[in-house]
């Protein structure tokens, strides 16, 4: 029962996962609230109209990968910790380089890889951090409706001042 009051706050930084936004939760170290591993497991009743599992399973251990690849050693980590008394916490700017290397990384790759594949076909991936605790959304967005739209159904709605046209991807 303590257990579960000890993380009971944490459901209100981190949003559920839903039909339009799947939420992928933190499963590896973290460090000034970023994360080195999230969760790689496919929830096929949301993710199967967006993409396949062989793709979400390549999309993640890249990100993991890109992640683990900038993370502080534990030297660095260590260093940090045990001089933050004697330096005023300035010794923590050593791990928190990396830690925003890190960070700076994994959007660069994600936003790469949302031009490239994603966002054409209605959704695309976020790094969400809060101070404590960060996760990856796999949300659908609005698509063009001159782009190719690989979905179920298609709905036309207007949106903005200009009332341009876009196709809303819709699962049930």
């Amino acid at each position: 029962e303590y257990m579960g009051n000890r993380y009971k706050n944490l459901s209100i930084v981190m949003p559920s996962s839903t039909a339009s936004c799947v939420v992928l939760r933190a499963v590896g170290s973290s460090f000034a609230g970023l994360s080195n591993r999230y969760d790689s497991h496919y929830y096929e009743e949301y993710m199967a109209s967006m993409m396949d599992k062989e793709e979400f399973d390549e999309t993640i251990e890249s990100l993991n990968d890109e992640l683990i690849s900038y993370w502080p050693c534990m030297f660095c980590i260590g260093f940090g910790m045990v001089c933050a008394p004697f330096t005023c916490c300035l010794s923590l700017l050593c791990p928190n380089i990396c830690i925003q290397d890190a960070l700076r990384a994994a959007q660069d790759f994600l936003e790469r890889r949302n031009h490239k594949y994603f966002r054409s076909r209605g959704f695309e991936w976020r790094l969400c951090r809060s101070y404590w605790s960060s996760w990856i959304e796999i949300r659908r967005i609005p698509v063009p409706v001159d782009q190719e739209v690989p979905t179920h159904v298609r709905e036309e709605c207007t949106v903005g001042q200009e009332n341009s046209k876009v196709v809303l991807n819709i699962t049930n």
